[in-house]
């Protein structure tokens, strides 16, 4: 959806064209603003400053293992999944589509030592942010 007070994005000038991204676990859910420190360098102080939006959303996540965590009770366990992200990157001002990947990403081949748990069986998707910033990286940082 456009957003009429963003900032125009303009590729032939050069500099920083500043990106937020939203992300989803599937097409039913609403988008969230997705936070990493990788998108930092990429963000603006003022929300109306934003030319470019990132759109997320995970296609399939599917199970490749299972980590148990604590031998006591309740013991706690660990999906770890591969999944495939939808990434679409839009002007923030029109909404037009400016680039489009799909990214099959694969699970950690380990289980963590460490996880804060929010359940007794919690699920870990890939981290998506390298797969944005390969594809923004273009459009944001312009020559």
């Amino acid at each position: 959806m456009p957003e009429p007070r963003a900032a125009v994005y303009d590729a032939s000038k050069g500099g920083l064209h500043p990106l937020v991204v939203f992300s989803r676990t599937d097409e039913n859910q609403k988008f969230i603003k997705s936070y990493s420190s990788d998108y930092k360098p990429w963000e603006a102080s003022d929300p109306s400053a934003y030319e470019l939006v990132a759109c997320v959303t995970m296609k399939t996540s599917t199970k490749v293992r299972e980590c148990k965590f604590d031998d006591k009770k309740p013991a706690r366990f660990l999906d770890m999944n591969d999944a495939t992200f939808e990434i679409r990157i839009h002007e923030a001002s029109t909404g037009k589509r400016i680039a489009a990947k799909d990214a099959a990403l694969k699970a950690l081949n380990r289980c963590p030592t460490i996880w804060m748990f929010r359940s007794e069986h919690d699920v870990s998707n890939p981290d998506f942010s390298q797969a944005v910033i390969n594809l923004a990286r273009p459009l944001v940082q312009a020559k």
